[in-house]
């Protein structure tokens, strides 16, 4: 039984009338109709008998009409409770930026923290994912983005959604990007991210067949990646959509089959997701992904 199957009983008997039932739901006629016969069909009984200009409650509809209407009002109860305990909280809460604030919605993210959170300060700040659980360890953020998950047992992690991760090289550098052998890899210059960089982890685990370049420049964000592997110095390990973007301007060539997928995840201070304020936020920062 749905709370949705209620409201759409308790609208129906109160305005005899499923037009406008549905109307003061949003609803359309046809879901308000599906919700009362689910309702129907799962308590075998008949709720109203249909009538010229309307409907009528059956008398089993009305003898159980006044329990949809306290579980009804109960609902709603709970959800203004919860809308009170909202505006009530307060405090600050800074999130980690690990990449592109467009890719990740930030904007999209603080509009909807600020709308259910009136009361707090909220900050934006930039992390790397290899450095975040410390960062949330010392106290400089309440909540980071990452790629990838953290083994860590005091951070708690939840994957948010899934990215593919491409290799690209230069343009100009290959004949072809077609099954390139790792031995010719190898004798590229690679741009690495620094050690605890995710992409260069999830690469090595991935495919574990990869050799260790004979050249490596470090880079330690994706901007500098990018940038160093448009001027031409070497292979380097893309966000597909950041791929793509340079292999369709003529600075790159990507390698489709050395593919592999990261999960895009948010995470916190295991001892501290109970909080109101960062489950609140945690949630409402899924509900962004999730719409």
């Amino acid at each position: 039984m749905e709370l949705a199957q209620l409201a759409a009983f308790a609208a129906t008997a109160e305005l005899k009338n499923m037009t406008k039932a549905a109307q003061k739901l949003n609803l359309s006629l046809s879901a308000l109709s599906t919700q009362i016969k689910l309702l129907e069909e799962e308590l075998n009984v008949t709720l109203f008998s249909r009538q010229a200009r309307g409907v009528e409650l059956t008398q089993e509809g009305a003898a159980l009409l006044e329990s949809a209407i306290a579980v009804n009002d109960t609902v709603q109860s709970i959800k203004r409770q919860a809308m009170r305990m909202q505006k009530e909280i307060k405090g600050s809460i800074t999130i980690g930026v690990n990449t592109n604030p467009v890719f990740l919605r930030v904007q999209s993210i603080n509009a909807a923290i600020l709308k259910c959170l009136p009361e707090i300060s909220l900050r934006f700040a930039l992390s790397e994912s290899g450095k975040t659980p410390q960062m949330l360890r010392s106290g400089e953020l309440d909540l980071g983005f990452s790629y990838g998950r953290y083994a860590e047992k005091d951070i708690h992690t939840i994957d948010i959604f899934p990215v593919q991760i491409c290799m690209v090289v230069s343009k100009g550098i290959l004949e072809t990007a077609e099954n390139v052998s790792w031995n010719t890899l190898a004798e590229i210059p690679w741009v690495w991210g620094s050690e605890d960089c995710p992409f260069r982890t999830e690469l090595i685990k991935s495919l574990p067949d990869i050799k260790n370049p004979k050249k490596i420049i470090v880079a330690s964000d994706e901007y500098l990646m990018i940038e160093l592997v448009k001027t031409g110095s070497g292979v380097c390990v893309l966000r597909e959509d950041d791929a793509v973007w340079l292999a369709e301007q003529g600075y790159v060539d990507i390698l489709h089959d050395r593919t592999i997928t990261v999960p895009v995840c948010i995470s916190c201070l295991k001892e501290r997701k109970d909080e109101p304020l960062i489950d609140t936020a945690l949630n409402t920062i899924l509900s962004v992904y999730e719409g």
